[in-house]
């Protein structure tokens, strides 16, 4: 399995502290580098830079970026709406 454990933290938008939503990032226990190139390209459309490892698309108005050691999402409604798509 390639990956075997994560924490999830849920913030603020750092642009906008009274914003009515919340972003949540997910930091992965394992690197996981090789498997983006192959998530960009079923994943459309979304933008990957083979150089620094990080992909990014949008979904449902949120914008959704995958890191070799973490992945975040924007615009969540709640806590209980970030848990549900780490879940």
């Amino acid at each position: 399995m390639l990956l075997h454990n994560y924490k999830l933290e849920i913030v603020l938008p750092e642009c906008n502290p009274f914003a009515q939503t919340v972003n949540a990032i997910a930091k992965i226990s394992d690197n996981i580098s090789e498997v983006l190139p192959y998530l960009a390209s079923i994943i459309t459309p979304c933008n990957y830079d083979d150089r620094t490892k990080i992909l990014t698309f949008k979904k449902e108005g949120r914008s959704i970026s995958i890191y070799p050691s973490k992945i975040t999402i924007t615009k969540l409604h709640d806590n209980e709406e970030a848990k549900k798509n780490f879940g």
